[in-house]
C-alpha cells in the first residue's frame, strides 16, 4: 500500500450536531471523532484519540452536595484533631510556632498529615457520613495513640520540642505520617 494512499477524516463532520431536533426528544451528543490515521511501514492504522462524547455540567454538579457533606464533615473531624492534639500535648503548639519554633511547627504537621492521610482515604471509599465519621474518629484515636506511644519511648519529647529540638520533632512527624499511611491502607482494604 502507497503512503499517499491513506486518507484522513473529513474534519468537517467531526462536531456536526443533528440537524432535526423533536421538542419532546432530549438532545442528542455529537457525534464521535473519527479516528485519524498514520502511516506504519506503509499500512494504515487508526489512532485512538480517547475522546469520547461531551458530558455537560449538569452531571458533575449532580454530586455537589455529596461533595459539601463530606467536606464539612472532614473539616470538623480535622478541627476536632487540632482541638484534642493541642490539649494532649503538654507543650502549646501554637503558642510555641507563634515564637518561631520550628520543631513544634513539624511535629505538628506531622500529626495534621498522619490524620489527614487516612481521612481522606475513607472520604474515598466511605458509603456514607457515618462511615466517615466512624473511621475518622478510629483515625483520631490512632494518632493521639501514636503521639502517647512515642512520648512513653521518648520521655523527654515534649520538652525536646519545646527546647527546639528538630531530631525529635522530625522523628514525631516521621511516625505520625508512618500510622497515618498505614491506617489508611488499612481502612483501604
Amino acid at each position: 500500500m502507497r503512503a499517499g494512499s491513506c486518507r484522513r477524516a473529513d474534519r468537517s463532520r467531526r462536531n456536526r450536531l443533528p440537524t432535526t431536533a423533536s421538542i419532546c426528544a432530549p438532545p442528542q451528543p455529537p457525534e464521535p471523532l473519527k479516528p485519524r490515521f498514520t502511516i506504519f511501514r506503509g499500512e494504515c492504522r487508526p489512532i485512538d484519540l480517547g475522546v469520547g462524547p461531551v458530558i455537560g455540567l449538569g452531571n458533575t454538579l449532580s454530586t455537589f452536595p455529596n461533595f459539601i457533606a463530606y467536606f464539612a464533615g472532614g473539616a470538623l473531624l480535622l478541627g476536632l484533631f487540632m482541638f484534642l492534639y493541642a490539649n494532649t500535648m503538654p507543650q502549646r503548639d501554637f503558642v510555641l510556632i507563634r515564637a518561631g519554633n520550628s520543631a513544634a511547627a513539624i511535629a505538628l504537621c506531622g500529626g495534621l498529615l498522619g490524620f489527614v492521610l487516612p481521612l481522606a482515604s475513607v472520604i474515598a471509599h466511605s458509603a456514607s457520613l457515618l462511615d466517615l465519621i466512624v473511621w475518622g474518629v478510629i483515625a483520631l484515636v490512632v494518632q493521639i495513640g501514636g503521639f502517647l506511644g512515642a512520648r512513653l519511648m521518648l520521655p523527654h519529647l515534649p520538652r525536646a520540642i519545646e527546647e527546639g529540638n528538630l531530631a525529635d520533632a522530625t522523628f514525631l512527624a516521621g511516625l505520625s505520617v508512618a500510622l497515618g499511611i498505614l491506617d489508611a491502607a488499612c481502612m483501604a482494604g
